[in-house]
Parts: structure tokens; C-alpha cells; sequence
């Protein structure tokens, strides 16, 4: 838990808590850590897996570029956004009036993570939830107020 304002650019707004991931709990996969893992659940050789993932990182980094929209079904959609400075005039607006170029990705709507008091049914997406307090010596972080390191059970 940590506390913030509830609108940041007012003084006197209300102090509220806010939930947000244990720092350093998650880690990031490499693309050889992802092969291997596809390896051990399939015939394919770890070189083979890291060729394939490869040649897929193309396709969608050139389609992305070339203003295509890609769509992976079960993972989600990939898209490119720009930002750019408004003009008056058509002539105005060229391409050096683009602040930043942005890829987007928005997930397919069953592989969404959700809070497994929530689901009717079991859910391979479900995720398990635990609230520590600065006082359990093993987070190093949060708030004092209530949770203490407890499990969530979401059959509960």
C-alpha cells in the first residue's frame, strides 16, 4: 500500500491508499529465459525457438511501422499512436510536428488478469493477491495499516 492525493496537483485534496505491486517481486524474461521455456514444452530445440521468436519480433516491429495494426489471438492487438502538435493550417501540419510515436497494446479479452474474487468460474488468468505491512521484514514496504503479510485465498 502507499498513500497519495486523490487529484496530485490540488494541496488540499484527501490522502488515500492505493494498491500497487510488491517492489522487485516480478521479473523480466529474456528472450533466451522465453525459448527455453518453450523448449522444455516442445520438440523444438532452444536455437530454433530463439530463430522463430526473431523472425516474429520482425514481422511485428515492420508491420507496426508500416501503420498495420497486428492482432495475436489469445495475446491481444499491437498498434502505433503518435502525438503531435495541433495546427491551424493544413500546411502546417507535417510530419515534423510529431512529438512522439507510441506502440500500444491492448489485451484480448482472455488473457485479462483479474482478482479471483471476481470470477464465476476457475480461470488460468486468475491472480493471487497478498497485502504485507512495512513491519513484515521480508517486503521492506507498504503501510501499517492492516494486511501483515496475509494470503488471499481466492476460493474464499
Amino acid at each position: 500500500r502507499y498513500t497519495r492525493k486523490k487529484y496530485m496537483g490540488q494541496a488540499d485534496s484527501p490522502t488515500l491508499y492505493y494498491l500497487r505491486p510488491k517492489t522487485g517481486s516480478a521479473r523480466i524474461l529474456s528472450t533466451r529465459e522465453v525459448a527455453d521455456e518453450i523448449q522444455d514444452n516442445t520438440a523444438l530445440k532452444r536455437g530454433e525457438v530463439t530463430h522463430m521468436l526473431e523472425a516474429f519480433i520482425d514481422v511485428i516491429r515492420r508491420n507496426l511501422a508500416n501503420g498495420n495494426k497486428v492482432r495475436l489471438d489469445g495475446l491481444g492487438l499491437f498498434h502505433m499512436t503518435v502525438t503531435c502538435q495541433g495546427s491551424e493550417k493544413e500546411e502546417e501540419c507535417t510530419v515534423k510536428s510529431i512529438r512522439r510515436v507510441n506502440v500500444r497494446f491492448v489485451p484480448d479479452k482472455e488473457i485479462k488478469l483479474v482478482n479471483a474474487s471476481h470470477l464465476a468460474t476457475r480461470s488460468p488468468n486468475a491472480v493471487d493477491f497478498a497485502l504485507y505491512s512495512k513491519n513484515d521484514a521480508t517486503t521492506g514496504g507498504g503501510d501499517d495499516a492492516g494486511g501483515g503479510g496475509e494470503i488471499i485465498d481466492p476460493t474464499a
